[in-house]
């Protein structure tokens, strides 16, 4: 599942940038996190907490060169512990390292002498691999909403045309930043692979297939979890586009879908920063459905009283013909 962790503190010592034997630039910095907290007697005390910071690439390039020991940073990426034993001491030790997709630098010492200025300004990766990828998840968005237009439609053979596009088009898109971390995770590459997942899935619910799986797709379990969210709210002109029509058990079986995949959704209770804001996006479903059961639980009743209104105009033709 896909993670993401944001600190805020000042850095320990000075950048150390180093080379891989593929001559790839890798610096680490260690930065210390403050957390003040009460104790038992009501007094004020802090709590440092050390995170040892890895950038690659050009990020390990611009931070080599700005920070300097003392620097308030915010550095924004994945999370990884390690423990073991102290061979001399025999001491448990642990570390948290924090492998950076983007550093901002919000000010503290040396900030004239880094001539960086302290007013946030941050960097992310290689320019002409993020321009790509911008342009590439711009394409996939694009064929999404082609996709999901042609479901509606119920033009099928097009639908699944435009699947394969997508699918070529995602494939395209995570090769291209396959070796940058910071721009996978961005929020544009990650916004164009939620496009893909609602795609897929809005014509498997549509249809009554079986859900791709978040490895089918080949996308992280947040991402996947908020295209279903959406998926299932795009269910909600399927039905209304039946209503319109007439009501059928069609509208119904949609309604479950909806319904099952918010329950379903409901059970990912995790901190926002975990899930690419998938509260949000459940709260959203929730008024959804609720507005579509409120729709088409009328059409039923007025579908209902039609019935009904058609059995008694026939009771009174036959009554009358009878009399006659």
């Amino acid at each position: 599942m896909y993670q993401q962790c944001i600190i805020v503190g000042n850095l320990g010592r000075d950048p150390e940038m180093r080379y891989t034997p593929s001559g790839v630039p890798v610096t680490s910095f260690s930065v210390a996190v403050n957390n003040r907290y009460q104790d038992n007697d009501g007094e004020w005390r802090d709590r440092t907490t050390w995170f040892r910071v890895t950038c690659w690439r050009r990020l390990a390039e611009t931070t080599n060169q700005y920070l300097k020991k003392g620097r308030q940073v915010m550095a924004i990426g994945r999370v990884d512990s390690s423990a073991w034993i102290d061979k001399q001491s025999g001491e448990a030790r642990s570390q948290v390292e924090l492998t950076a997709f983007e550093v901002k630098f919000l000010g503290g010492r040396d900030d004239a002498e880094s001539g960086a200025g302290g007013s946030g300004q941050g960097f992310s990766g290689d320019y002409a691999e993020c321009d790509g990828a911008l342009a590439q998840s711009r394409l996939l968005v694009r064929h999404c909403a082609d996709t999901i237009k042609s479901i509606h439609r119920a033009d099928w053979e097009t639908a699944q045309a435009g699947l394969a596009q997508v699918r070529e088009a995602a494939r395209g898109l995570t090769a291209s930043v396959a070796d940058y971390p910071d721009l996978y995770h961005a929020g544009y590459t990650q916004d164009a692979l939620k496009e893909m997942v609602e795609a897929f899935a809005t014509y498997a619910l549509v249809r009554g297939e079986a859900l791709p799986s978040p490895e089918t797709l080949e996308v992280p379990g947040s991402t996947y979890l908020n295209g279903l969210a959406e998926a299932a709210s795009e269910l909600r002109r399927s039905i209304l586009d039946i209503i319109r029509q007439g009501h059928d058990e069609q509208a119904e079986r949609l309604l479950e879908q909806m319904d099952a995949t918010y329950n379903l959704l409901m059970t990912f209770d995790f901190p926002d920063v975990i899930t690419g804001g998938l509260r949000r996006r459940v709260d959203s479903l929730r008024g959804v459905l609720n507005r579509t059961r409120g729709d088409l639980t009328t059409s039923l009743r007025q579908h209902q009283l039609r019935v009904a209104l058609e059995r008694v105009e026939a009771r009174l033709r036959k009554g009358g013909e009878q009399g006659k």
